[in-house]
């Protein structure tokens, strides 16, 4: 028996089935971003410009400058998983979405000589501002939480 009727599926996707494909896009978009700091942290090239507003790329770029300049960068490690909420409505598509990822952050320094200095376990939280297209990143903030 089919899950919707012909005429359901004549009249396009169903409420359910556009929250889940948004949020999927807003997975996968986290996802990237995630990756891609962690790249950044670690000294390579990223391009957030392709999905992520040029003034929160650039004050993301310049934050993590002065300690990669020092010649050292770091290992990410955010752990294994991490924790994704979601808020906003996926069916109003005039209104940005706010993602929530909470992480343990783990990563080990690594200095221009080659020592590696771990730090200690921090939980963290990385607020993110999507549009509502849920193809671009607005804005961003990353900050530890606090216990």
């Amino acid at each position: 028996m089919p899950l919707f009727s012909r005429k359901q599926q004549q009249n396009g996707p169903t409420d359910d089935e556009v929250r889940e494909q948004r949020l999927e896009a807003i997975k996968r978009l986290c996802e990237r971003f995630s990756y891609d700091l962690g790249l950044l942290i670690a000294g390579h090239p990223v391009a957030f410009e392709e999905y992520m507003d040029q003034h929160a790329a650039a004050r993301l770029r310049d934050s993590v400058e002065p300690f990669l300049a020092t010649g050292d960068a770091m290992r990410p490690n955010f752990g294994e998983y991490g924790e994704l909420r979601v808020e906003g409505n996926l069916l109003d598509h005039t209104q940005p979405i706010y993602a929530f990822i909470e992480f343990d952050d783990q990563s080990v320094r690594e200095t221009a000589a080659g020592e590696l200095i771990p730090s200690q376990k921090r939980r963290m939280l990385l607020s993110i501002i999507i549009d509502p297209a849920v193809t671009h990143i607005s804005d961003y903030n990353l900050k530890p939480v606090e216990q």
